[in-house]
């Protein structure tokens, strides 16, 4: 990765923040789901009509294909067989930490990938 293709996936983050959904109730239990409404991005596409659009899920399955088989098999494992890490770290015969580093070589692929579908 190159050092502009670097700051920019940097920026991409920049001003990003999860939060907790248990964050949304107060101390006596009370749902203040009122405040997602203050975060929530109006003009965003809604993640789930963009998950369950034909022409997305095209997209995925063609990404995936064009990742290195290894990856493609680790993506396998995980998401279809529904292996945990350890798992398929017996399967593949390396470390659980070596599978998570193939899994988020292998997202970051994806995601480069998708980024120029979206």
């Amino acid at each position: 990765m190159s050092l502009e293709d670097y700051q920019s996936a940097l920026s991409d983050c920049r001003g990003l923040s999860l939060v907790h959904f248990d964050d949304f109730s107060d101390q006596d239990g009370e749902s203040l789901a009122d405040a997602i409404t203050n975060i929530a991005d109006d003009k965003a596409e809604d993640p789930l009509s963009t998950l369950t659009d034909g022409d997305f899920r095209q997209a995925l399955v063609d990404a995936i294909k064009t990742l290195p088989e290894r990856d493609q098999l680790v993506m396998s494992l995980y998401y279809e067989q529904e292996l945990n890490l350890k798992e398929i770290g017996a399967v593949l015969e390396v470390s659980e930490s070596r599978v998570c580093q193939l899994h988020s070589r292998a997202i970051t692929r994806l995601r480069t990938k998708l980024r120029e579908w979206l």
